[in-house]
């Protein structure tokens, strides 16, 4: 979209909401293990030893839960934007 510019701003912390974007799981990863993220990661969490793309069942339950929300939110009065997914382009190392 050349020439298309959209203007974002956000002058306080403290004005009610009027727009706002909700996003999509589709193509998300977990990261792989290092020490900032396996602090974060409970013990018992079938994460744990895992990375990479995430299960297609909790992107499918993610996906229903982001648009529940998207849904109030448009209920509500608020402008609700959601972007397109971007594909995954392979692993960066």
């Amino acid at each position: 979209m050349e020439g298309f510019k959209t203007r974002v701003e956000s002058w306080d912390d403290f004005s009610p909401l009027k727009h706002v974007i909700v996003g999509r799981a589709d193509h998300t990863c977990i990261p792989p293990s290092e020490p900032a993220t396996e602090a974060k990661v409970p013990e018992d969490s079938d994460m744990r030893g895992m990375w990479g793309p995430r299960p297609l069942e909790t992107v499918e339950k993610a996906n229903l839960q982001l648009d529940l929300l998207g849904k109030t939110r448009e209920k509500r009065g608020y402008g609700v934007d959601r972007p397109n997914p971007l594909p995954l382009r392979g692993t960066r190392r």
